[in-house]
């Protein structure tokens, strides 16, 4: 955690001649060179080239130069030399200035890192080390877990009167804004320094703008939690965010799994689920045995969920919130987190029990779900979470507003989607159809309808004149009309099948 000539050499401007023979060069600290001084290649020096002059072996170090005299065609040949040079002073002791204060922020994110690095050493506990992260951060900081339980927090003063803070400490978890989809009330952006690591988030509370910089602790490829810096005393600098990112790493190290979630969470079996899903087990070997050593139920039979937000990818966080309350609502372990999708294994007898409570839920909360067909093996848990993956797919392609979409529903649909890429659907509609189609359009009959309804009433004319509310002898007619016009033999099954495709096929084109 020391600095290279290269981000030295960034702050220098176009007028200044910089010489990078070693870039990667690693700096531990910025001197003033003094005449005929033991140099240390380790060192970056500041010096007049006249006092340069009076030095020798200067291969392979790192000076900045006031040209105060020239400097003659050998100096810039010297190996390994990383060589920053200005001919203006002004320009000169500036350089100087942002050299040093980019040196004194190192230094101050060395010392806290060393600290940490002690506490981790001593075992000390996740309070201690967010004790030691805000002296060097001066701002308050909360410790939440993945579902936004408070678990920790630190530089909490009875001056402080921000409202997430305030409400953190009252109901030991943040605010509802975090947990509900986007609303004006809640902004969440990445850092535009670090935006693979912090995000910016503006809370509106009781007409208070609460401004706060977050920052994930993650363990291995596992969301540990956040640790949210709530600018409070003053507006969050560069080094602070530096620092938080490495708090961040230590706390993952630091913070007891006793404390971290408020509910079970077996990260072995996320892990399982997660291998099947990203395919890096698929012997059934492999994937039976481990599902005895974790103690997984196979004898009943099991449904792939898989939940999703109806509205963005921004909001997919606050799938660990989800992730929390579902694991309560069906009493499971089975459930993890997988490309920005929650994905659950739950008996079937569970699901059928709290469907209706698991809808309303999903509703409140702006997300859809997909559920596959029964299993009863993990070894074909792959297989079945695609299937509930196409509902999601299905639900978007047919704007279906319903909650939660049963892939028994779709699964012809996936069929025939399945099939269009090696085959012109319009190809599986036959003649027959497209001559009602045209009669009643040019007759403004509903002859089509009728067809479909009547073989879904097992060609019952009683049935279908129910159905369609019509006469008994109107419906006998019509089906005499369309036996007429199209030479439909209702005999032949194979045929009223390729009909029932027709019907599908042409709801899925939206043909009317």
């Amino acid at each position: 955690m020391s600095i290279d000539f290269y981000t030295i050499s960034k702050l220098v401007n176009e007028r200044e001649l910089t010489i990078s023979s070693n870039p990667s060069k690693i700096l531990l600290n910025f001197v003033t060179m003094e005449p005929r001084q033991v140099l240390s290649s380790d060192y970056f020096y500041a010096t007049k080239a006249s006092t340069l002059k009076k030095n020798k072996h200067l291969e392979n170090m790192s000076i900045l130069v006031y040209e105060n005299v020239e400097l003659t065609a050998e100096y810039y040949q010297i190996p390994g030399l990383n060589l920053i040079v200005t001919k203006d002073v002004d320009s000169f002791n500036q350089l100087k200035d942002e050299i040093q204060t980019l040196f004194d922020e190192q230094a101050v994110i060395n010392n806290c890192a060393g600290e940490l690095m002690l506490l981790c050493h001593n075992n000390a506990g996740i309070d201690e080390l967010l004790k030691i992260a805000q002296r060097f951060l001066h701002n308050p900081l909360l410790l939440v877990d993945s579902s936004y339980v408070l678990i920790s927090s630190s530089g909490i003063y009875k001056s402080i009167t921000d409202p997430v803070i305030n409400y953190a400490l009252k109901n030991k978890s943040l605010p509802e804004n975090y947990i509900k989809s986007p609303d004006t009330s809640f902004k969440s952006q990445p850092d535009k320094m670090f935006p693979d690591s912090l995000c910016h988030e503006e809370i509106t509370m009781d007409g208070k703008i609460s401004h706060i910089i977050s920052c994930p602790v993650t363990r291995g490829r596992h969301l540990l939690g956040y640790i949210k810096l709530i600018e409070s005393s003053h507006e969050i600098t560069f080094v602070e965010k530096n620092l938080l990112i490495i708090i961040c790493g230590f706390a993952s190290i630091s913070i007891n799994n006793n404390s971290l979630y408020s509910y079970d969470v077996n990260v072995e079996i996320e892990d399982f689920l997660t291998d099947i899903l990203s395919l890096k087990i698929t012997g059934n070997e492999a994937i039976s045995g481990r599902t005895s050593i974790l103690k997984l139920e196979e004898k009943s039979e099991l449904y792939a969920v898989v939940v999703k937000y109806s509205l963005s990818r921004s909001a997919t966080k606050r799938l660990y919130h989800i992730k929390n309350h579902l694991h309560k609502l069906f009493d499971i372990t089975t459930i993890t987190i997988y490309e920005h999708l929650l994905v659950m294994v739950v008996p079937a007898d569970v699901f059928k029990e709290k469907s209706k409570n698991f809808s309303a839920f999903l509703t409140q909360n702006e997300l859809i779900a997909g559920v596959s067909l029964p299993f009863n093996s993990y070894s074909k848990l792959f297989m079945y979470y695609n299937q509930a993956l196409a509902c999601l797919d299905f639900s978007s392609q047919f704007d279906k507003k319903e909650a939660v979409l049963y892939y028994n529903d779709w699964k012809f649909t996936h069929l025939l989607t399945s099939f269009a890429s090696s085959c012109d659907l319009k190809d599986l509609i036959p003649e027959s159809v497209f001559i009602l189609k045209k009669y009643d359009e040019t007759h403004g009959t509903n002859l089509l309808d009728t067809l479909f309804v009547y073989i879904h009433s097992s060609q019952n004319i009683t049935d279908s004149a129910s159905k369609m509310h019509l006469h008994y002898n109107t419906m006998k007619y019509r089906i005499t009309q369309i036996i007429e016009l199209t030479d439909i033999n209702f005999e032949n099954y194979e045929y009223v099948f390729s009909l029932m495709i027709a019907e599908k096929v042409m709801s899925l084109l939206r043909i009317n």
